[in-house]
């Protein structure tokens, strides 16, 4: 690894889970450069008793931390009044606008993900060397996909996945650039979906999900809308573990083996990060990999679905997502 990448500010936002705060920053602190990294909390004040009690938990867990931790820093930003998840003034925003100002670049996580030990080399190795490349936008940590004997261990690919990952300020402000849902929609006809289609159909059918139900996803807004050679960089085994999918946010309720499986997926717990990236970094042949991923398991009547609303749209402007 290169000694003299600098380390970028870490921003998780939280608010109530305990238990997955505690181990998400618990990891973080025994990543190799913990010690070089700032670490920015929110804890956002509770909108209703029921949240009181993991808030309080949380709010006295960092009151040890802050005064004892692994990091360069921690600072902790303790909300008087609920912020909330997304939009200009939410709990994680605030912690951004903060952080722009003293980085240009930038490490997010949610408080239920997990790391491996090089996690934290691995993202800023990423973001100091691909730092003026624009075709990569992200360095994402987390990888859902097993990829067997390879030559090498970082590769490119047209999608995002949130699950911890660092972006540059200045690349995220041509991305997360969309005020209304004309201009989503706009966009999403400039390309014609073709890059969606190539990349995974489920894309495709997220942008359309957005468009019908008003609603703004910001990890869709970013994999969703791959503008001619736009990739992520992914690490070939993950780095992340995410255990959020047991319902206790605002997001991902799943079944309990899906959450069982979510717990035991392995993450490379090597303690340094050495890049190999073989004969080049965008690999069209993972496409087959990722979609065999994405379709297994699935219901065929989700599948015909998805591909039906797609062509639906594609052929009559009829948005039925």
């Amino acid at each position: 690894m290169n000694t003299n990448t600098l380390y970028a500010p870490v921003v998780i936002p939280t608010l109530c889970r305990y238990e997955h705060f505690k181990r998400c920053l618990e990891s973080l602190e025994r990543c190799i450069g913990a010690d070089k990294t700032d670490v920015y909390v929110g804890l956002d004040y509770p909108p209703s008793e029921k949240y009181r009690d993991g808030w309080e938990r949380i709010n006295s867990y960092l009151i040890e931390k802050e005064n004892n931790n692994g990091f360069n820093h921690l600072f902790v930003r303790r909300r008087d009044h609920n912020c909330g998840v997304g939009g200009i003034g939410s709990n994680g925003a605030l912690l951004l606008a903060e952080v722009k100002k003293v980085s240009d670049c930038y490490i997010f996580s949610e408080d239920d993900n997990e790391f491996g030990p090089c996690f934290l080399s691995y993202v800023n190795w990423g973001l100091d060397t691909y730092r003026y490349d624009e075709r990569i936008i992200a360095i994402c940590g987390y990888n859902e996909v097993c990829i067997e004997g390879t030559d090498y261990n970082v590769f490119a690919y047209p999608l995002f996945s949130a699950w911890g990952y660092g972006m540059w300020f200045e690349k995220r402000s041509k991305f997360i650039r969309y005020k209304d849902f004309t201009a989503l929609e706009a966009q999403t006809k400039k390309f014609k979906f073709s890059l969606l289609w190539k990349a995974e159909f489920m894309h495709a059918y997220h942008v359309l999900r957005m468009l019908h139900r008003r609603e703004f996803y910001g990890d869709s807004i970013i994999g969703c809308l791959p503008e001619n050679e736009r990739y992520c960089l992914f690490p070939v085994k993950s780095l992340v573990r995410n255990h959020g999918w047991d319902g206790s946010g605002l997001h991902g309720s799943r079944s309990r083996n899906d959450v069982q499986e979510a717990r035991r997926r392995p993450i490379d717990m090597n303690l340094e990060f050495e890049p190999i990236i073989g004969d080049h970094l965008c690999r069209p042949e993972l496409r087959c990999i990722y979609n065999q991923h994405y379709g297994r398991g699935e219901k065929i009547w989700k599948v015909l679905f998805r591909k039906s609303a797609f062509v639906l749209w594609k052929l009559t402007g009829i948005n039925i997502c």
